[in-house]
């Protein structure tokens, strides 16, 4: 079960999905299984929070060498006690999904912005 984003810039609120979703004179429930790729490819806008002790360390190389996702820094910010970068990450859901939790584990904030599927 996922959830939905509301409100803008980094303050949003995670909420659990409407029960029905409508496009249109499309209406799916949510718990009837969507046909997707199993490759399918996303890109995930995210802020990335580093603490100090990871300011010298190669974190973005690692997600794209270890996960091989395609990075775009967007935005930036670093002194030498913290530091943050908004980040548009891609690749296929999986490998997004398991950078994005290594990070976390690396001690890094990482806050889901957006999200969108992306086109072939």
């Amino acid at each position: 079960m996922g959830f939905t984003m509301e409100g803008s810039g980094f303050g949003g609120v995670m909420k659990p999905p409407n029960p029905e979703v409508h496009h249109g004179n499309f209406q799916r429930t949510v718990n009837e299984p969507e046909k997707r790729s199993k490759n399918m490819v996303i890109a995930k806008k995210v802020r990335l929070t580093f603490p100090k002790e990871q300011l010298d360390q190669p974190i973005i190389y690692q997600l794209i060498r270890n996960f091989n996702l395609f990075t775009n820094i967007l935005q930036a910010h670093l002194t030498s006690e913290s530091g943050w970068l908004k980040v548009l990450v891609q690749g296929d859901a999986a490998s997004v999904q398991k950078g994005l939790d290594w990070m976390v584990e690396q001690g890094v904030q990482v806050e889901i912005l957006s999200e969108r599927t992306v086109e072939d």
